[in-house]
């Protein structure tokens, strides 16, 4: 049976379930290892300690490679066969590794993870070269890595998977979509955990869609209840440290046609009994 004549009764995938919000051609087939449709989970204890406030988690370590690149990364190698690609590359120093080289190998393209030498986490490193990638580890870090994948790609026809494609983007915000989904309306608050903290640029287009004004924004627009509900206040990220209790940003979404520089709060505030 080919993949083009197989059904699935279930969850189809991010792209398949918020299509009409993925800048995709309507004949184009999704590569997709059934990511998304994670669980958001109340957490009681702590909305407990935060009076007033009703907490939930999104648990994103169940999609299939254990991260949420995984939204992102079925986009960009659905694009990548759109294009006629024949492989794809990236650099990386763990979750960006194992999404790329398991959809890489879900689509039939051969796809290259260049990262810094003993600079990845092993687990992510076992999945990549089970997917079948080819692994090249350089001196130096990141940036360094990143820059020789631009220059390969700026000169050969590889296809770049890092959060620069724009496709990724594209996939990713389909977590503000389920939350939306699952609440009824956009969270007053949305708190994450990052590096350099590209996840909150898809997320925040999730929520606000003023990147494409031709189709609904989500904030106004539920998926499931297709009524106008009012904007989230702000988007919170709290930054990865090697302190006890990292220093909280608080992105405020501003009225169209304005901006607001982020303010940076103490997480003790939050969490006094």
């Amino acid at each position: 049976m080919s993949l083009a004549t197989m059904t699935h009764s279930g969850w189809p995938g991010v792209i398949e379930k918020y299509r009409q919000y993925m800048p995709l051609k309507p004949e184009t087939q999704a590569v997709t290892l059934l990511e998304g449709n994670t669980p958001l989970i109340p957490l009681p204890q702590m909305s407990e300690r935060l009076k007033g406030l009703h907490i939930y988690a999104k648990y994103e370590g169940v999609n299939p490679t254990g991260s949420f690149k995984d939204r992102g990364m079925t986009m960009a190698m659905t694009n990548a066969v759109e294009e006629g690609h024949q492989a794809v590359i990236c650099a990386s120093t763990g979750n960006t590794s194992a999404s790329a080289a398991a959809y890489a190998s879900r689509a039939g393209l051969t796809c290259t993870v260049i990262l810094p030498k003993g600079a990845i986490a092993l687990g992510k490193l076992s999945q990549a070269f089970m997917h079948g990638a080819k692994v090249i580890a350089i001196e130096g870090n990141f940036d360094d890595a990143l820059r020789i994948v631009l220059e390969i790609c700026e000169n050969h026809p590889v296809q770049l998977v890092n959060s620069l494609n724009p496709y990724r983007i594209e996939g990713q915000k389909s977590g503000s979509f389920e939350i939306c989904d699952v609440l009824g309306a956009p969270p007053d608050f949305q708190a994450m955990p990052v590096g350099n903290a590209g996840i909150s640029r898809p997320i925040g287009r999730g929520i606000v869609n003023t990147q494409r004004p031709e189709l609904p924004t989500v904030s106004r627009l539920c998926l499931v209840s297709k009524q106008q509900v009012r904007l989230p206040s702000c988007m919170a990220i709290l930054l990865r440290s090697p302190k006890p209790l990292p220093r909280l940003f608080v992105l405020e979404i501003p009225p169209v046609g304005r901006r607001r520089k982020p303010r940076a709060m103490n997480p003790a505030v939050l969490l006094k009994p």
